[in-house]
């Protein structure tokens, strides 16, 4: 019972995830990409505010991944199963995640 409420929160934290960065993707499409970023703060404040939204969503799908993972999960170990590749996904997103913070900071200056 304990690893199917292990599974289930894990299941919620990545569906929050999803919908921040799902949020920050659309800020970034709306103070980044179209004319209101000519607006200088409108275009400064949105970005801090994207980069907080995206920070935030990589801190929780960093912590929540790495409480689910707990070390049971041996990458190295013969056979592959659907759980390590959810994991390796979940590490890879939050990879990208971070570029993507990394990008619009190099934008804020």
């Amino acid at each position: 019972m304990e690893i199917k409420s292990e599974l289930e929160l894990y299941l919620n934290s990545t569906k929050n995830v999803c919908l921040y960065t799902s949020v920050a993707v659309f800020l970034i499409i709306m103070f980044i990409i179209s004319p209101l970023k000519d607006l200088f703060m409108v275009s400064f404040f949105s970005k801090i505010l994207i980069i907080v939204v995206l920070g935030y969503a990589l801190y929780i799908n960093t912590i929540n991944t790495n409480a689910f993972n707990k070390g049971n999960v041996l990458f190295s170990g013969g056979e592959w199963s659907s759980l390590k590749t959810n994991l390796l996904s979940s590490y890879m997103f939050s990879l990208f995640i971070f570029i993507l913070i990394i990008s619009v900071f190099k934008k804020l200056f």
